[in-house]
């Protein structure tokens, strides 16, 4: 089973092993409601996908103990989508943010249709600070780079080959 890692707040962490941990948006719609993953390894840290962005997960999992900031953490977000990739504006200057050349516009740009932005306030079960408003939402411009098919991410231990479908 599981071990719960955080209080209730936004994010809930869970520990599925020594170095993998799944992170969640509990109080957002869960059709759309990304799996947010961090992989740790010896070298670095992954982050795969980054939530919605409307509360900052770079904090939540450093005050957790699961990231810091001597070591470099790579988020790489899955495709542009706004509950995939809106989080990553908070990894912008101090970790490598990576996405498939064909959703790099998408993000690089803060292109809202292109991030598929239709989040709704009937979406929030809570909102996620005082003062939110849905309407206000948007996926910002955050700089990025391209990966592609067959790109390898080393962590140390683990080396992980990504195959783009």
């Amino acid at each position: 089973m599981a071990e719960l890692l955080s209080h209730p707040s936004w994010f809930t962490t869970k520990k599925i092993n020594s170095y993998l941990f799944l992170t969640t948006e509990d109080h957002f719609f869960e059709g759309n409601r990304s799996n947010i993953w961090l992989l740790r390894g010896t070298a670095h840290d992954l982050i795969i996908d980054c939530g919605l962005g409307v509360c900052n997960l770079k904090k939540h999992l450093e005050n957790l103990h699961l990231l810091s900031q001597d070591r470099k953490c790579i988020v790489l977000c899955t495709h542009n989508h706004f509950d995939h990739c809106g989080g990553a504006q908070h990894f912008e200057n101090e970790s490598e943010i990576w996405i498939h050349q064909d959703d790099y516009n998408g993000l690089r740009n803060g292109r809202q249709i292109e991030t598929l932005n239709y989040v709704q306030p009937t979406h929030f079960f809570q909102q996620p600070y005082h003062g939110f408003s849905a309407h206000q939402y948007r996926v910002p411009a955050t700089k990025c780079d391209t990966i592609m098919d067959g790109h390898r991410i080393d962590l140390g231990l683990k080396s992980l080959l990504f195959t783009v479908i």
